[in-house]
């Protein structure tokens, strides 16, 4: 993941922001920082073309884990690709599940 944050230099933002620095990845992967180059160098239409194949793939993902889980257990997805389900009861170790996939 790649990102900035731009806040105007008057007022308490920024102290602020400092506080919380930490979180923010400053040094990502080159070939994270390769990838968003690259992206940025084809434009937008490229960018379009390429995110547009990520929506069936997100659909397909949580139609999976809707199906095993319920619908009640899926959250997320609404942007980002990133989904959140709940461990069925039967599988509330985390790390065995993880293990497992």
């Amino acid at each position: 993941r790649i990102g900035y944050i731009a806040y105007p230099d008057d007022g308490p933002l920024g102290a602020e922001l400092f506080k919380v620095q930490d979180t923010v990845p400053i040094c990502p992967p080159i070939i994270s920082q390769k990838a968003a180059l690259g992206a940025m160098t084809e434009g937008r239409a490229w960018v379009k073309a390429n995110v547009a194949g990520l929506t069936e793939s997100k659909a397909l993902i949580r139609g999976v884990l809707e199906d095993t889980l319920g619908k009640d257990q899926v959250l997320g997805g609404s942007g980002a690709i990133y989904l959140m389900a709940k461990l069925p009861p039967t599988s509330q170790d985390d790390v065995a599940v993880v293990e497992y996939l």
